[in-house]
C-alpha cells in the first residue's frame, strides 16, 4: 500500500476561482501559523540550541541535510551562515539529495524555455522595442 508522506491535501483549492483579496488573506492566515507552532516549540529549539552552542565552541559542524525544495533551503542556509554570523565555510555544510543538479534542476527548468525563446525570438523582440521608439 502507498502511503503519502511528503503531501497533504490542500486546504485552498480552486485558487483560480479565488479574488487576490481571498489569496493574500489564505497566505497571511497560513503565515501566522508558522508563528504559532514556532511559539509552541520555543522549549525544543532552545534544548537543541544548548547544546549545539557548546559543541560549535569546540570545532563542531552543523550539517543541513535535505531533498528537493528543503535540501536547496538548505543549501541557501548554509551558505548565508559565514557572512551573517562569520563562521568559517567549513563548519556550517549542507548536502542536498542529487547533489550539484539536483540544486540548480529547478532554477534550469524556468530559466532554459525563456533562454530558448530569447534564442528563437531575439531579433523580433529588439526590433520591437526599438521599432517602439521611432517616430515616423
Amino acid at each position: 500500500m502507498f502511503v503519502k508522506i511528503s503531501e497533504q491535501p490542500s486546504l485552498y483549492n480552486d485558487l483560480e476561482k479565488k479574488s487576490v483579496r481571498e489569496i493574500l488573506e489564505d497566505i497571511n492566515r497560513e503565515d501566522q501559523k508558522v508563528a504559532l507552532a514556532v511559539q509552541k516549540a520555543i522549549p525544543q529549539i532552545e534544548k537543541l540550541v544548548t547544546q549545539i552552542v557548546p559543541r560549535m565552541k569546540q570545532g563542531g559542524r552543523i550539517f543541513y541535510m535535505g531533498a528537493g525544495t528543503s535540501g536547496r533551503l538548505g543549501v541557501l542556509d548554509a551558505a548565508e551562515c559565514p557572512p551573517t554570523y562569520s563562521t568559517d565555510p567549513e563548519r556550517v555544510r549542507a548536502v542536498i539529495a542529487g547533489g550539484y543538479g539536483a540544486m540548480f534542476a529547478a532554477v534550469i527548468i524556468v530559466f532554459l524555455p525563456t533562454f530558448l525563446l530569447y534564442l528563437f525570438l531575439s531579433e523580433k523582440i529588439i526590433a520591437g522595442v526599438t521599432g517602439g521608439g521611432v517616430k515616423g
